[in-house]
């Protein structure tokens, strides 16, 4: 309390507290006015609440969808199921019309052409393939024997 303060005995008297002002509070420990509020608010929230009401609804649509499956027909399902389909089917057609609708003829257009990039690779040592699909079936047996006696062309 400020020493200026002229009501601050009468507080102190009538309330048995010293008084502090909220703005005061927020400056100075604003982690206790965060505590102060939690705890005077806290008899009146339910923190389960939230959980329960998830869990009510779960519940219910679960019980909703069995008393449905008891009423109805697999005749009546079916029929739903075909209309479904049906509406569907009209609303997937109406979809691509629109999608061919908006594409646009490129050879209206004059486009620059596309520049693809080579691939850009580390010089390496790549050796010759040991066998060519292209050559005789018997040069083909040649160069694996060869290779599996670690002969080069010249032997």
């Amino acid at each position: 309390m400020k020493d200026t303060e002229k009501r601050a005995d009468k507080w102190q008297a009538a309330m048995g507290v010293e008084q502090t002002e909220i703005d005061a509070l927020a400056a100075l420990r604003p982690a206790l006015l965060r505590k102060i509020a939690a705890d005077a608010i806290s008899p009146f929230f339910d923190s389960t609440l939230e959980w329960r009401v998830m869990e009510a609804h779960r519940a219910w649509q679960e019980d909703a969808q069995r008393s449905l499956d008891e009423q109805t027909s697999s005749k009546v399902r079916d029929r739903l199921h075909a209309e479904a389909k049906q509406k569907l089917d009209a609303i997937r057609e109406q979809i691509t019309a629109i999608k061919e609708s908006m594409r646009l003829d490129a050879t209206s257009f004059d486009l620059p052409p596309i520049e693809v990039p080579d691939a850009v690779l580390p010089e390496i040592r790549v050796p010759m393939p040991l066998i060519d699909s292209r050559d005789p079936f018997a040069e083909q047996c040649r160069r694996l024997i060869d290779s599996k006696r670690y002969a080069g062309d010249n032997d």
